[in-house]
């Protein structure tokens, strides 16, 4: 176990309960985090009695009998939810947070206002996928669980829970391998997402109604349309009637992709005496939910824009040992601050000796060297020159701009049928969009791109048909060598 890892085993918390409700269901697991990982030591499971109040039997999931945990995470039914992959500007998570509600608002069709946004890791080729729920869908939630006695830490919608359960460590991620699908099945609904490394690329929700096998074959081509690239695996997860069959009949399928049957609760330590596998499939997404604090990528939670006043006892125990842990800390920095100090004044006291070395090396006709503004002079020295050598830049300019026109001008006026709409160019990075009849057009053109010796790579950022003018848009993002 590396210090890293030890270190945020001590700071999670130390029991979690996951809880998932649906409209005919209720089930929890919790989990205890120990030094060498989580370990489930519950679990409960029932069914939901329509003539009942929710919360009452809610309550006495709870009570029969009372369940003690530190932090409580619920998770919603993704078909409540909606999912958007999504082009981000930004790679960095600490500015996609701030950015990300503002980037979904065009791919959602009510306000903004009334919508919490989410997402999952990912964003390194661009592209995010990004969770919304409705507030009053979550005000809903919220009322039931207020109204049985329980105030949940983090709120997420299922397909979050079974992202948790994978990157715990159950299936194999290691990076660089090919993208792996998984297919949950949930109440009424088949959720999808497809995971690369430690990044969601994909996610959709199928109805069960439809046919299950089509459904899927047509999100992978969807996915292989996208990202040029086919899942390694497939695995199947959660509440089945018959998975075994399901197995076979994907296999067969045309996806070609080797299909299992996941268990996760193989890969975990397990302390229920009574634990039975034939509640196991419902309680999938409970586990996957208590194991969000554990993953170590920023949580999920469509309550952290909101704002909970905790008790005063609480507040007060906090603050004790916020104040304790302050004043270490202090003690630390004060010692730290005084050792750099000493140190950095020698260096500083170095630094001076050997820039008035050089200053009087590179310049040796320098008659007065003013005391502590050596450097100034250096650089003002410099810029003279740099000012007296101007004139030797201008054999090094070339119209690049022209010579891109020149050369995308040419790839595509063999292509009939296409009409280039935007062009920009920034850096070493070339963006081109427009409209074409299919599919298959916008391929000719990333063929005849990738023949140019003028770009290092060539890669589709987008692709879909519109629905007034029955045409493709297309985007695409060009490397200049």
């Amino acid at each position: 176990m590396t210090q890293k890892t030890f270190l945020k085993n001590i700071f999670r918390p130390r029991t979690v309960v996951g809880l998932h409700v649906t409209t005919e269901r209720l089930a929890l697991v919790k989990i205890v985090n120990t030094l060498k990982g989580p370990e489930v030591v519950e679990t409960r499971s029932r069914g939901l009695d329509q003539e009942r109040d929710v919360s009452e039997q809610l309550k006495a999931l709870f009570d029969a009998p009372r369940l003690k945990y530190d932090m409580l995470v619920s998770s919603i039914p993704s078909p409540l939810g909606s999912f958007r992959r999504i082009p981000v500007p930004f790679q960095k998570s600490r500015k996609l947070e701030r950015i990300i509600r503002y980037q979904l608002e065009p791919y959602i069709p009510s306000p903004i206002d009334g919508i919490l946004v989410d997402y999952f890791p990912g964003g390194s080729d661009g592209n995010a996928v990004v969770m919304g729920l409705e507030k009053k869908i979550l005000s809903d939630h919220l009322k039931s669980l207020k109204n049985a006695g329980l105030e949940p830490d983090l709120v997420v919608l299922d397909e979050a829970a079974i992202f948790s359960l994978y990157t715990a460590g159950s299936l194999d991620r290691r990076k660089g391998e090919d993208s792996t699908a998984i297919v949950h099945f949930g109440e009424d609904f088949l959720g999808m997402q497809i995971v690369s490394g430690d990044e969601v690329r994909f996610v959709r929700i199928l109805s069960d109604s439809e046919n299950s096998i089509s459904a899927i074959d047509e999100s992978l081509k969807i996915y292989e349309l996208q990202e040029k690239a086919v899942p390694r695996n497939l695995f199947l997860v959660g509440n089945s009637p018959d998975v075994d069959a399901f197995r076979k009949e994907m296999q067969n399928s045309s996806t070609g992709m080797e299909v299992n049957v996941w268990d996760p609760w193989k890969h975990l330590r397990i302390r229920v005496e009574d634990f039975s596998r034939s509640d196991a499939e419902y309680l999938v997404v409970p586990l996957g939910a208590a194991l969000i604090p554990s993953i170590d990528f920023r949580p999920f939670n469509f309550r952290k824009d909101e704002f909970s006043i905790e008790s005063v006892m609480e507040m007060k125990r906090k603050m004790v040992s916020v104040i304790v842990l302050l004043f270490l800390l202090g003690g630390a920095v004060t010692f730290h601050l005084y050792q750099k100090e000493h140190l950095q004044g020698k260096r500083y006291q170095e630094v001076k000796r050997q820039v008035r070395n050089v200053f009087l090396s590179t310049f040796p006709d320098t008659v007065r060297l003013v005391k502590g503004q050596e450097l100034a002079q250096m650089r003002q020295k410099m810029a003279e020159e740099r000012s007296r050598l101007a004139w030797t830049n201008d054999f090094r300019r070339k119209d690049t701009v022209l010579a891109v026109l020149k050369v995308l001008t040419e790839k595509m006026g063999p292509i009939p049928d296409l009409y280039l709409e935007d062009f920009a160019f920034e850096g070493k990075e070339v963006t081109v969009e427009g409209e074409t009849a299919s599919f298959e057009t916008v391929e000719k053109l990333k063929k005849a791109f990738q023949t140019s010796s003028m770009f290092t790579s060539v890669k589709l950022a987008g692709a879909k048909k519109t629905r007034e003018k029955k045409r493709v848009r297309f985007q695409m993002k060009l490397m200049l060598k």
